[in-house]
């Protein structure tokens, strides 16, 4: 009988648990439609007007995406191990912003000083999102950009 309870306890709070779940888009998927292998940093602002400055963030380092495949950046904000949706981000801010830079060039340089970071290592092209432009995309940011 204990056994049957425990059972019908932890079938209910699992399916509490699951009805949770927030609606929206938990992941964001960078496209690398090039013939070369890039980078992308991804910076999260705190002040819109001054962190969206297009400038490499020394400390956060940066992703590779091979050729002709994708990176998925899922939103870590939420519950442990549920994670969290990518519109409740955008309750709390404007923007999201990806930079794109040359892989081997960063790579040349990525454990040098920063400043010569920012020097050398050329931002192939920067993606300022909102809420409005990934819904537009899909969740897709493709690179090379598609006019």
């Amino acid at each position: 009988m204990k056994r049957i309870r425990n059972f019908v306890l932890f079938f209910v709070a699992f399916t509490l648990l699951y009805a949770c779940r927030r609606e929206g888009h938990s992941d964001i998927t960078i496209v690398n439609h090039s013939d070369r292998s890039i980078s992308v940093q991804e910076q999260y602002p705190g002040n819109p007007e001054s962190e969206f400055i297009p400038l490499f963030r020394c400390g956060n380092g940066a992703t590779r995406i091979l050729p002709n495949s994708q990176l998925i950046i899922p939103n870590e904000d939420g519950p442990p191990g549920l994670g969290g949706v990518w519109e409740s981000y955008f309750k709390r801010n404007k923007y999201l912003q990806f930079l794109i830079m040359d892989f081997d060039i960063y790579w040349e340089y990525h454990s040098k000083p920063c400043d010569i970071i920012r020097k050398c290592v050329p931002i192939l092209h920067v993606y300022r999102l909102t809420l409005e432009d990934l819904e537009r995309m899909d969740w897709k940011v493709v690179y090379p950009p598609v006019e």
